[in-house]
Formats: C-alpha cells, sequence, structure tokens
C-alpha cells in the first residue's frame, strides 16, 4: 500500500474572499481549478486514479487557505481514501486533551504547529 504522508486541504473560507497570493493562483492555473468545489473534486478523483492508495490530510488551524482540523475530519470521514492528520499548538495548555480527542477521532498523524 502507498500513503501520501503530507497532503493539504483547501478550506472552505478560501472561497469567501480569501486572499491568494501569487502562488496559489499558479497552482489554481496549473491544475485547472476554480472554486474550492473543483479542487477538492480534482483531490478526490486524483487519488482514485493515481498510484497513491491513501494520503493523509494535514489540517493547518487558523489558515485562510488550509482547512482546519473541523473541516479535515469531515473530508475525510466523508472520503475513505483520506486519512485525518489534525494539527495542534504544542504550546496549548489543552495539548494532552487534543491528543486524546484526536485518537478518539481517528486520527493517523499529529502534527505539531
Amino acid at each position: 500500500m502507498i500513503v501520501d504522508l503530507h497532503t493539504h486541504l483547501v478550506s472552505r473560507r478560501a472561497g469567501e474572499g480569501a486572499r491568494f497570493n501569487y502562488c496559489n493562483k499558479v497552482v489554481q492555473w496549473r491544475l485547472g481549478v476554480r472554486s474550492v468545489d473543483a479542487f477538492r473534486a480534482k483531490f478526490v478523483a486524483d487519488l482514485a486514479e493515481g498510484p497513491v492508495d491513501k494520503a493523509v490530510v494535514c489540517a493547518i488551524e487558523n489558515s485562510p487557505l488550509v482547512a482546519g482540523n473541523a473541516e479535515t475530519l469531515a473530508f475525510c470521514r466523508a472520503h475513505s481514501g483520506f486519512l485525518y492528520g489534525v494539527n495542534l499548538n504544542p504550546l496549548a495548555p489543552t495539548l494532552t486533551a487534543g491528543v486524546a480527542q484526536a485518537v478518539r477521532d481517528g486520527a493517523v498523524l499529529v502534527k505539531l504547529h
């Protein structure tokens, strides 16, 4: 089995007027996508058509472009080829509880940011 250990999901917030920088615009142009839904559909289709069996989707909290924990978890639950990667703040006093919740949610990776 081939697993991509580090991917990201475009956030729904990106479709709500978040500012795309030049690099994001180039990626949109190269992928031929113009919306969050189009990107997500391509993301799912590319996984289904390619050599990779599963992909870990790593959340990034507080990003206007990358989906946070709740949004990433919901996406992974809806698409069986994707595995949940939680993003936690290592300095937060709730870190231990966050890790425990991530385990309950089925996270396969904890990214400390």
